[in-house]
């Protein structure tokens, strides 16, 4: 997670460099904004209620006083956790119980009757409901991409170690082609987006299965 957030601040104080017609030749200082990064989690694995993330974390050699160094603090916004924030703001907490609606239905049904479910819920109790009743089409697709990219995930994971298996590779070699095979999952969800614009549903859930099928895909709509 840290890196992510490096990358993209990266790219935010580019813009902002841009913007300001910057230059960064000068000989005195330039000052930049403050950088604050706070992730309101919502994940399903499980965390404290905050935690600091560090990307120093992720460096192949550890240092005690990292020259490079990325904070993230995350608050962990699920249904139960930081009550006293989520009572504060009925926003997140209208929020954070459509998400447990939404998962608690996963279980028992497709993930798209899940949602259809959820938000139909919700709007009759009232949360998030004027903002469900306007943006329903954009709130179904980004939980089904989100979905989507996740089951893709373990598939190609389960994928690369069954080849492990079938070729005799090591299990070190099967986690590494794992790994490589996961780091696609940007792509994917790319993929993702411009079926469910295109209603390619059927597309996509083949997609998720065969990756000659996917391969040919990602020709299609021009995806590195």
């Amino acid at each position: 997670m840290p890196f992510h957030y490096f990358l993209y601040l990266g790219d935010l104080y580019t813009e902002w460099a841009s913007a300001q017609k910057v230059n960064f030749y000068r000989t005195n200082l330039v000052k930049i904004p403050t950088p604050k990064v706070v992730v309101l989690y919502n994940g399903e694995k499980e965390i404290g209620e905050e935690v600091e993330l560090y990307l120093s974390d992720a460096f192949e050699q550890p240092q005690e006083n990292p020259q490079l160094e990325l904070r993230v603090h995350v608050i962990n916004m699920n249904f139960g956790k930081n009550e006293n924030l989520l009572n504060k703001c009925s926003i997140l907490y209208e929020y954070s119980a459509f998400i447990a609606k939404t998962r608690k239905y996963a279980k028992i049904l497709s993930v798209e009757d899940a949602v259809i479910k959820s938000i139909d819920e919700s709007i009759e109790e009232g949360i998030l409901a004027q903002f469900l009743k306007v943006r329903r089409a954009d709130v179904m697709k980004s939980i089904l991409i989100e979905y989507d990219e996740e089951f893709v995930m373990k598939d190609l994971q389960e994928e690369a170690k069954e080849l492990g298996r079938t070729e005799g590779l090591t299990e070190g070699l099967a986690e590494g082609l794992a790994k490589g095979l996961t780091e696609g999952g940007s792509r994917f969800s790319r993929l993702t987006e411009f079926l469910l614009d295109d209603n390619r549903l059927n597309d996509l859930k083949k997609a998720t299965k065969d990756t000659t099928f996917r391969a040919t895909l990602y020709k299609e709509y021009k995806i590195e």
